[in-house]
């Protein structure tokens, strides 16, 4: 059953919940295939959040929002094993077990409004803007100090922008955005993305939310807003991004060295569990539906640990949940299914990559929940414009599977393996056709000994390629749809 802790030692269990890949209920999230409860309060408490939750066996999510609507996609089933303690269940399939974060987390300083997106046709701060290679939230923020501004903001890890309005609203326009890249001058500290901003209240020149930075992200910024304080306090760094515009030349009078804020973890190792405290045994009761806001902890639930079978050799990853870099690219876009796709801009328009070590290797784990053989399929698709046999594929390798290579078994990929497909009408679809040896098209079949983690790479090769939602699937899936929907 999921841990309940008592009150005083910083969470207390609401319930099961379904969540949804196209209207997530919470903002921040992170795995770890040793994921546990006590792992995700600490990664909350770092964002200064008022709930968390846990889910797929391997996944946390945050949310700042005493308001948040946790149950509007009804109530769900939580049955996955939590990856770093069998006894504790994390949530299930698209499900998720909801704790209310009870340790103290009151803002002081600077009020962080939130991460927005941006829009290059309709400014959100207008055109004060400072481009600096070295950027930081104490820098903006003393920037955006000078010119009496109300709000300051970071994009792109190098821009700050300044809000002359007073009227929040004017800055949410666009919608919320995802602004978990670091700042050029602090890659520790959130700076937002290309057309993400991070923008900031001026409270008493202290900004509060903190984010661990996490690779990934788009278009977006976090907006902050000043009270006016004459004088400045160290700033705490949240997530910013920015995007590149007109550049003011201005040196920054000497700031004191600001208290963290939005931090994103920048190594994505797994996370030691940490051990937890003597747990009280709650007696067993019915547990009343939550309502939004308020919480009493009720007792937690009883589940039933699952076991693996062939109807769960399934692994969904959403494309922009991967570490880009180099030339990778995160492109918000609704008909994506997370919101999002990920594309290589590597060299120039319809060219290709020879080599898989030019290409911008983009590294992670994979969590296989059972062993056996799988199918390899990912959601692509073409920019419109290009021919069928351009802008269509990227590299893969599996370099710790027992086996990476075509369904005939007496073949091998060996390593790095062109994978492509034909998806020119705007629409992703799944694909995933690679050459063996011999310069056949194949199936691709990966064949892992045991459960556990593993590494994936993907290579740019083709300058445009578009991947939103990558699958593994075996058992009594033999299409990624019908993995999919299934399990």
């Amino acid at each position: 059953m999921p841990v309940s802790m008592p009150a005083e030692e910083g969470y207390s269990y609401v319930g099961c919940f379904a969540d949804s890949k196209d209207d997530r209920v919470f903002e921040y999230m992170k795995t770890s295939p040793t994921m546990t409860t006590a792992v995700c309060l600490e990664y909350c408490l770092d964002r200064r959040a008022t709930f968390m939750a846990t889910q797929f066996g391997i996944e946390c999510w945050c949310s700042v929002d005493a308001e948040i609507e946790y149950d509007r996609h009804s109530d769900g089933v939580c049955d996955c094993e939590c990856g770093g303690e069998a006894t504790d269940i994390c949530g299930g399939f698209d499900a998720f077990d909801l704790y209310k974060i009870t340790e103290p987390t009151e803002p002081t300083g600077d009020e962080y409004v939130g991460c927005f997106a941006d829009d290059r046709e309709d400014r959100l701060l207008g055109d004060e803007i400072k481009l600096q290679p070295d950027m930081t939230q104490t820098v903006c923020r003393t920037y955006c100090e000078e010119r009496d501004a109300y709000f300051y903001a970071t994009q792109y890890g190098d821009e700050c922008w300044c809000g002359m309005s007073e009227d929040e609203q004017d800055y949410k326009r666009h919608g919320r955005g995802s602004c978990l890249a670091g700042c050029s001058g602090d890659p520790t500290v959130a700076c937002g993305r290309d057309f993400q901003v991070v923008i900031y209240k001026h409270e008493s020149f202290q900004p509060f939310l903190a984010v661990t930075l996490v690779p990934g992200g788009f278009d977006a910024f976090n907006l902050f807003k000043f009270d006016g304080v004459a004088e400045p306090v160290a700033p705490t760094p949240g997530p910013v991004s920015l995007t590149p515009g007109p550049v003011s030349a201005l040196t920054p009078e000497p700031v004191a060295a600001p208290t963290p804020g939005p931090v994103i973890a920048p190594t994505p190792e797994p996370v030691a569990a940490p051990t937890p405290g003597p747990v009280a045994a709650p007696t067993p009761e019915p547990v009343v539906a939550p309502t939004p806001g308020p919480v009493v902890a009720p007792t937690p639930k009883p589940v039933a640990a699952p076991t693996p079978t062939n109807d769960c050799m399934v692994v969904i990853i959403e494309a922009e949940d991967l570490p880009v870099n180099g030339d990778w690219r995160i492109v918000q876009d609704n008909a994506a299914s997370g919101g999002a796709y990920i594309t290589w801009e590597g060299l120039s328009e319809a060219q290709n990559n020879r080599d898989p070590g030019d290409g911008d290797i983009i590294s992670t784990s994979v969590q296989i929940p059972t062993a056996g053989t799988y199918s390899f399929k990912w959601a692509m698709r073409q920019p419109d414009g290009v021919e069928s046999d351009k802008a269509n594929d990227s590299w893969l390798n599996f370099p710790d599977a027992d086996r990476f290579g075509p369904a005939d078994t007496s073949k091998s990929y060996g390593t790095f393996v062109k994978v492509y497909g034909n998806a020119a009408d705007g629409v992703f679809k799944y694909q995933g056709t690679a050459e063996d040896e011999d310069g056949a098209h194949t199936q691709i079949a990966i064949e892992f000994a045991a459960a556990g983690e593993y590494e994936m790479e993907i290579g740019g090769r083709s300058h445009g390629h578009q991947i939103d939602q990558i699958v593994l699937f075996g058992g009594s899936f033999h299409t990624a749809e019908d993995a999919v929907a299934g399990c």
